[in-house]
């Protein structure tokens, strides 16, 4: 799993609610390009949920159960 796959993941899980951020604000935070970070959330859209808000679209894990076993896996890295 690439660097900046692992900083999206990270901002998703440890996000307050869970996520629901947009693919700017993710690049924001994490100080990557764009480019990449729309790459890595299509790469897991099947494991996000996504919604409109304002004309951009937010990101968030679909069920909170695998955002924590996932947070669990990340951490032993």
């Amino acid at each position: 799993m690439s660097d900046v796959a692992l900083k999206v993941l990270r901002v998703l899980i440890y996000t307050e609610h869970g996520g629901e951020l947009s693919a700017k604000a993710i690049t924001q935070i994490i100080d990557e390009d764009e480019y990449d970070v729309e790459e890595v959330v299509e790469n897991w859209l099947e494991f996000l949920q996504q919604q409109r808000v304002g004309g951009e679209t937010r990101y968030s894990f679909y069920h909170s159960s695998f955002r924590l076993w996932l947070a669990e896996q990340i951490s032993n890295l």
